[in-house]
């Protein structure tokens, strides 16, 4: 009981997480040190007072209906969508209004004959260096890059006396699995990097298996539980773009 209530929890902290942003660089770099100030700071501070203003210094410039790209990373790589991982997105497109515009998977493909010799860094910053390229190329206006991962376990259960026999390993389910999953998606302006919004999905799943074929089921547990954390993103997607639309 005591887990459970832990559980829930964590999953309503996790689909509670979606982040909107719309606003402006300039306005941020209005309340900046005056040239004064600027100039009695030491080198380092310099530094980073010109780090920071290069990175504010940006503009949210996406208008609807666009062209939204939706990027998979999985591993640390940019990946294909599962047939399934598809379905969803499809189903997801279907409820938004075409003013929205139009949904794109970005091409690991094309990402990659795009990205040169620089691509095969594993890196983060160079993953989505590598889709924004990708992106551009196929003249995207913004892209949805969702990273999904998750974790599986399992522990015998008072069935698992049953294991030591020949039958009771086929038939008995002494093996308790257990998994967890997760979404994590960016929404970001593929000309000028602006971070749009920022959501997040769980899920978590139990089940029960015999100890032959016990890593079989404890995979397949483990994707259902990818699967259903990334549904739970892409319903605070949906409520995302709806935000976005009425601030921009």
């Amino acid at each position: 009981m005591i887990r459970l209530f832990i559980v829930s929890l964590i999953y309503f902290y996790l689909t509670a997480c979606t982040y909107v942003q719309t606003t402006s660089g300039q306005d941020y770099l209005s309340k900046y040190p005056t040239q004064n100030e600027y100039h009695e700071r030491d080198t380092f501070h310099r530094n980073v007072d010109d780090e920071v203003k290069q990175v504010a210094a940006i503009e949210p410039q996406l208008d609807f209906p666009a062209r939204i790209g939706i990027a998979k990373i999985m591993y640390g790589k940019l990946t294909s969508m599962s047939y399934d991982e598809a379905n969803l997105w499809f189903q997801a497109r279907e409820t938004l209004d075409s003013q929205f515009g139009e949904f794109v998977p970005v091409s690991p493909l094309i990402a990659e004959m795009v990205a040169g010799q620089k691509s095969y860094s594993k890196s983060l910053s160079n993953v989505i260096r590598k889709i924004r390229l990708g992106a551009a190329r196929q003249h995207l206006d913004a892209v949805l890059i969702y990273e999904v991962y998750g974790k599986s376990q399992h522990s015998s259960n008072l069935l698992s006396l049953m294991d030591l026999t020949i039958v009771g390993a086929y038939i008995s389910p002494g093996q308790s699995l257990e998994a967890q999953g997760y979404a994590k998606a960016l929404l970001l302006d593929v000309r000028n990097g602006y971070p749009y919004a920022t959501a997040e999905g769980f899920a978590t799943k139990e089940g029960l298996s015999t100890r032959v074929g016990r890593s079989a089921r404890e995979n397949a547990l483990y994707e259902k539980t990818v699967l259903a954390a990334t549904e739970q993103l892409i319903g605070s997607i949906r409520q995302i773009f709806v935000e976005l639309k009425q601030k921009l």
